[in-house]
Order: C-alpha cells, then structure tokens, then sequence
C-alpha cells in the first residue's frame, strides 16, 4: 500500500481506522503522522470526509464524485466503498482512495482563463475589421487615400486574428498529444503558461 500514489484509508464500523498508507499521512497533517486507531474526527474537521465514510457505511453503498480540499490547498477526488462481511450481511468498515487531482484542477482553471482571454483578443481584431467594411462599403472606397488605409488597418487585424487562431490550434494540439508548444504560439503569456501546466 505504501507504494501507492493514491492515499488509502480504512476505517472500521465506528469510523476508527484501521489501516492507512503513507500518502494518507500527507493527506492529514495535523494527526501528526498517526493515523491508525484514530477516529476520522480527529483527523480532520471536513465534513465531507467524515460524511463520505459515514454514509457508505450506513447505506451500504460506494460514495464518489466528491472533491476534497486540504489546508494545504491541494484537491483531491474521493471514492468511498463500504466493506462488508463474505455474505454481504453486515458492513464492517469502509475503504477511502483520494486520488490527488490538484495539477488537473490547477489546468482547467488556466484552460478557462486562456479562454476567455482568447475570446476577449479575438472580439477586438473582429470588431475593427467590421467597421471599416462597413465605411468601405458606405462610400469610402472612392476615397483612395484613406481606403488603401482602412485596407491596411484591417490587414493588421486578420493578421491578429490569424495569430490567435494559431494560439488555440496549438492548444487542441496540446491537449490531445501533449505535444510542445509551437514558438507561433503567442497569445502571450496565456498560451504558453498554459502549455506550461499541461506538460507538468
């Protein structure tokens, strides 16, 4: 168990554990690196926690889809299954894996940040270029100096556009290969702290 990433905790009936691994100890840093014989209230004040274990007990059920956080800000997913005699017809305990998902919540949150900077980059180019077709299309055209301008300035900004198009290519190509960030990729800052975290 020690060997494990995942911390494991088992708990008897009265909700004392019984075994533990050694990533269950980080999880608890206030046990003071003993877990076992102590009940889950004296691990931790998350009610989560305690109701998890409590309630796959009481029900007989697995409990799962539960996020944890820990004073240390770390997140962690837990999977709770009551544990019960060969003939099913007592739980005696139950058994807690919390798998650690931190990096994984840390990139979604980066994801939707780059995002919505994406969209905010990609409305300004797109509003620019709409408004000078539009003064093309009144009657600018005839004005030649100032329509090879227009032109000019909306150049600038498909090539802006075009830029950020890039950005999010790289992005799709990141999340499903993992592979390195272009040097194209240039939404700044956002695109590759992105990439960044992705790749750990």
């Amino acid at each position: 168990m020690n060997g494990m990433r995942e911390g494991l905790l088992v708990v008897d009936e009265d909700l004392r554990v019984i075994a533990s691994n050694r990533a269950a100890h980080q999880l608890f840093p206030f046990a003071n690196d003993r877990l076992d014989s102590r009940r889950l209230t004296e691990l931790t004040r998350n009610t989560q926690v305690y109701s998890a274990f409590l309630t796959a007990i009481k029900t007989h059920s697995e409990q799962s889809g539960l996020r944890i956080e820990t004073p240390d800000r770390r997140m962690f997913d837990l999977r709770v299954v009551p544990l019960a005699d060969v003939d099913r017809s007592r739980t005696r305990g139950a058994l807690g894996v919390f798998f650690d998902i931190t990096r994984l919540e840390r990139l979604e949150r980066v994801r939707q940040e780059f995002l919505s900077n994406v969209s905010h980059e990609l409305r300004t180019p797109l509003t620019a270029i709409l408004a000078f077709v539009e003064t093309l299309e009144s009657g600018a055209l005839d004005d030649k100096e100032n329509s090879r301008r227009f032109l000019e300035i909306i150049r600038k900004n498909a090539a802006r556009m075009s830029r950020l198009t890039e950005d999010l290519l790289t992005l799709a190509r990141t999340d499903r290969s993992d592979a390195a960030p272009s040097p194209n990729c240039s939404t700044s800052a956002n695109c590759s702290g992105y990439v960044s975290c992705r790749r750990g």
